[in-house]
């Protein structure tokens, strides 16, 4: 369904976040035209991610922006812009970025979007930052997760950008519909590290009410939501919220009849104070047969489990292709490639309700 067909999107950045946004509204229809500068990526492999993941689904155009020639060329094509997307201070004194308070008195109706490490206000508001320190480590993320006594873990690469430069895309789509309320444009602007904040929303507010260590997946407070790693080196988890109706499944699965009517592991309170007990007894269990084998015992008595996937596997999966999650194509070196398509659908035209 073509929501924002009609729709131009000017993207200047070599911010990756930028790219996400401009990438989510391509995938909703909107004309996003790229700008190249000659400084976009920094090499050969961020380049070709950046095509296969990011740029897909726009028009480039190479412009020379330490040229009045190239000055002019992008101010002819904010002319007839609805959107212009750029990363918070990517100017230089070689090629100035136009700024918001100039563009919208020239051009009133223009969104004008902005994607920065910390916010526009504060001591940080000036430094660019990377994912890697405003989303993952100010917010917090890289403590999350891991066992109490290890160190915080290493962020995921590009999920930082991709999480809110989609949040910008959904600033930028509020800021059309204004738009036709009022005729005016508006400054849209997300920050990786308010990204983060939201993310891990529900998280953070219970730190209000109690404290929120790092737990260890050996003494799980619900012994039976945790993962395990089966015979194969594959792990899995199992999410049982109703203990003590799923606990004789379980032992059936386990072939463990032995344990069904013991309270020590039957009745939740008790199995939460014998948590650890349980855990080594569950893995030890787990462990002699293979992943495959375990999901489908589960599944079978209706126990809430599933795969733990690896990157690998969230490409190959089916579930993700039919649903149009994973889209595949052949790129300019003839090799078939599979990568991830922007996450929301609107059920309409095609077959896979995609945008």
């Amino acid at each position: 369904m073509p929501l924002l067909e009609g729709v131009r999107v000017i993207e200047l950045s070599t911010d990756a976040g930028i790219a996400a946004c401009g990438r989510v509204l391509a995938c909703w229809k909107a004309e996003v035209i790229k700008v190249e500068t000659g400084q976009d990526a920094d090499c050969d492999i961020c380049e070709k991610l950046f095509r296969e993941v990011l740029d897909s689904g726009k028009k480039t155009i190479k412009l020379d922006l330490e040229t009045n020639e190239g000055q002019a060329c992008l101010d002819s094509l904010l002319a007839g812009a609805d959107v212009f997307l750029t990363g918070f201070a990517e100017s230089s004194p070689k090629w100035p970025v136009p700024d918001y308070k100039g563009l919208s008195a020239k051009y009133p109706s223009l969104i004008y979007a902005t994607l920065n490490a910390y916010g526009s206000r504060g001591k940080l508001s000036d430094v660019k930052g990377t994912g890697a320190i405003s989303f993952w480590a100010r917010s917090g993320f890289t403590g999350f997760f891991g066992e109490p006594d290890a160190p915080p873990v290493s962020p995921l690469p590009g999920m930082d950008t991709q999480v809110s430069g989609t949040f910008l895309a959904n600033g930028v789509a509020a800021a059309l519909i204004g738009r036709i309320r009022t005729g005016r444009g508006e400054r849209v602007e997300t920050s990786m590290y308010h990204a983060a904040i939201w993310a891990a929303g529900l998280f953070n507010a219970t730190s209000n009410y109690w404290e929120n260590p790092r737990k260890t997946r050996k003494r799980p407070d619900a012994p039976l939501i945790n993962s395990f790693c089966a015979r194969d080196g594959k792990w899995f988890y199992t999410a049982i919220m109703e203990h003590e109706r799923h606990w004789p499944l379980l032992c059936a699965c386990l072939d463990r009849p032995d344990l069904a009517e013991n309270e020590r592991f039957s009745v939740f309170r008790n199995a939460v104070s014998a948590s650890s007990e349980l855990t080594a007894l569950l893995d030890d269990a787990f462990a002699t047969k293979d992943r495959s084998e375990w999901l489908a015992l589960l599944k079978e008595k209706d126990i809430p489990v599933g795969a733990i996937f690896d990157a690998h596997e969230v490409l190959e999966d089916i579930q993700a292709e039919e649903n149009g999650y994973i889209e595949c194509y052949t790129d300019e070196d003839g090799h078939s490639v599979r990568v991830p398509s922007p996450p929301t659908h609107f059920i309409g035209d095609d077959k896979n309700g995609t945008a």
